[in-house]
């Protein structure tokens, strides 16, 4: 197996949990840094998870000389690290995956003991328990958690040539605690990353491979997406720079942030966009951050960036990177994890070429209890309330809009944004903007009416092998794209609105009504008939086609509908015996 290389490098562990607090946590002004309690032993190369009920778990790491199967918990109230565990074999360069039992699963080793070992730790005991080991030997690769609830396992560095940097992949299925292979990458590779996106697809990207035959270490920027649908893996756009050792992020608004790793040239933060597959560069950063170990998602939508002592700030809006205060230590392969208390705590790390510290921090937030929602309203109505709306954090706001007589609602605009899906079809509404962690504004513009009676395009679906002389009903339709009453007529056949009677007469429709057509089949073999309904000029027509061949004709029978509309005038009979008989009338 591939020994651990000297070069810092970055255990792409854990990050994506700590994004479940996001959605409760208020907007944040940074504190800077602080200490907190030590760790029992110094650490590097280790994973840290943060556990349901708001403890963290420390596992494993290099500890100046052998790998570690220690494990401790930090507890954010006391601010103390105390032992648990421990685990069946020394791991660094592992990973620690929460589940959604709450246990967390632990992965690979960079020692040689069990190194295709896995277990399970459970909060609530205490304790490691073995599960299935995995079906290679890996260290530096990822682990993530899909929306399925099975773990992905890419990369890495195992045992053998050719192995420095790996294809294989492999599954870890909670339910039954079995490992499966899956689809292999394109490109061997550790010290990777592997993001979540949200469209539930991973992206992977970077790192690097050792070339058995150039006796050399190739570093990547080559990305691929892994589909859990396919379980594949298919090629996406290539990065701008290689990099192994860096980090991605998943930002708020689906884009993923790369920063930092080791490259001949210092690599520029860029951003993939899973819309287009496209990686385009970002803002530059002040410090060079070659290997960088933590870059953590804050609950007011920025990334902070820390490492080699020192610490910067990204914000996604601008593109930009800030300096922040120095961090406590200068450490590298340390850990970032974000805490409900809103505090980042980060643990051991090295110093130097190879000495881990026990030491720990926090990066700590002044916590915002309300945020200002600036409403306002254009020429021809009214929002309520407007003006500075005073909003608690994580509270709702509703707001009424009103257009004026002769107006209508043109649009609602949320932080510049259109969010009316309506435009010009209504002259009130209400709007709430939900779970307020910022500062937003709010502006409703107007026009004046116009009368719009043409909707939207409309199909009926056609019926064919109907039974002769049977009455058939259309599928339901809905009207959309009008703010007026429009005219409504019928050929061939009946229509009804809103489950109401079916009649022939015409009349008039609102947005939004429903409407079906009726009509009865033809009294031979493979014939169709047409009905053909009008609104507003647009028209639209069902096709009823009788069945084409044999069988004897069921007569007329009333199908999904009420029957008083259909009239049958019977020709005179001649019975036996010399009668005439004469009738019309109703069935």
């Amino acid at each position: 197996m591939g020994g651990r290389s000297n070069r810092r490098r970055i255990l792409p562990v854990g990050f994506a949990i700590s994004l479940c607090w996001l959605a409760v946590l208020p907007y944040a002004t940074e504190a800077g840094w602080s200490p907190t309690g030590l760790m029992g032993s110094a650490r590097y190369f280790h994973a840290a998870t943060l556990l349901p009920n708001g403890i963290v778990l420390i596992t494993g790491g290099d500890s100046n000389g052998p790998a570690l199967s220690s494990a401790e918990l930090y507890d954010p109230a006391t601010g103390t690290f105390t032992f648990t565990g421990p685990m069946s074999a020394e791991r660094a360069s592992h990973t620690a995956t929460l589940l959604p039992t709450g246990k967390v699963l632990i992965a690979g080793s960079g020692s040689w003991t069990n190194p295709r070992s896995a277990e399970l730790y459970d909060p609530a005991l205490g304790t490691f328990v073995p599960t299935g080991s995995m079906g290679s030997v890996r260290h530096s690769h990822t682990a993530t958690l899909l929306s399925n609830g099975k773990i992905l396992v890419t990369g890495g560095r195992g045992q053998g040539v050719g192995n420095d940097g790996m294809v294989f992949a492999e599954m870890y299925d909670p339910g039954t605690g079995i490992w499966s292979n899956t689809g292999s990458m394109s490109f061997g590779r550790f010290d990777h990353t592997a993001t979540l996106l949200p469209n539930g697809k991973v992206l992977i990207a970077g790192g690097a491979h050792y070339d058995e035959i150039l006796r050399t270490f190739v570093y990547w920027n080559v990305a691929e997406l892994f589909d859990p649908a396919t379980g594949t893996f298919a090629p996406t756009g290539a990065l701008n720079y290689v990099r192994e050792g860096h980090t991605a992020t998943l930002l708020p608004n689906g884009k993923v942030l790369m920063v930092g790793g080791y490259s001949s040239v210092l690599p520029q933060p860029e951003l993939y966009d899973p819309a287009t597959s496209i990686f385009t560069p970002t803002g530059s950063m002040g410090s060079p951050f070659p290997q960088l170990n933590i870059v953590t998602l804050l609950p007011n939508g920025n990334v902070l960036v820390a490492g080699e002592g020192v610490s910067e700030m990204y914000n996604p809006s601008s593109g930009t990177f800030s300096t922040r205060e120095s961090m406590m230590a200068s450490r590298w392969r340390h850990t970032g994890t974000l805490l409900p208390n809103g505090k980042i705590l980060v643990t051991g790390g090295g110093v130097g070429a190879n000495t881990a510290l026990g030491s720990a921090e926090l990066y700590d937030f002044v916590l915002n209890p309300s945020y200002t929602i600036s409403a306002s309203a254009g020429p021809g109505g009214t929002i309520t309330p407007s003006g500075a709306v005073s909003v608690n954090s994580g509270a709702s706001q509703a707001f009424t809009i009103n257009a004026n007589a002769g107006y209508v609602i043109a649009d609602i605009l949320v932080d510049g944004l259109s969010s009316w899906p309506f435009p010009n079809q209504n002259t009130s509404a209400n709007y709430n903007i939900n779970n307020v962690l910022a500062d937003h504004t709010i502006n409703a513009t107007f026009n004046a009416f116009v009368a719009d009676t043409t909707p939207d395009p409309f199909a009926f679906t056609p019926a064919t092998g109907v039974p002769l002389n049977t009455a058939v009903t259309s599928n339901t339709i809905t009207i959309s794209g009008i703010n007026s009453p429009a005219a409504i007529s019928i050929t061939g056949g009946l229509y009804s609105i809103n489950n109401g009677s079916f009649v022939s007469a015409p009349g008039t429709i609102t947005n939004g009504s429903t409407v079906r057509v009726a009509q009865t089949s033809q009294g031979g073999y493979g014939a169709t008939t047409y009905t053909t309904m009008t609104i507003g000029g647009v028209s639209g027509t069902f096709s009823v086609t009788t069945v084409t061949n044999g069988g004897p004709d069921p007569g007329p029978t009333p199908v999904g509908y009420s029957p008083e509309w259909l009239v049958i005038t019977l020709a005179s009979l001649t019975l036996a015996g010399g009668y005439l008989l004469r009738r019309r009338g109703r069935i």
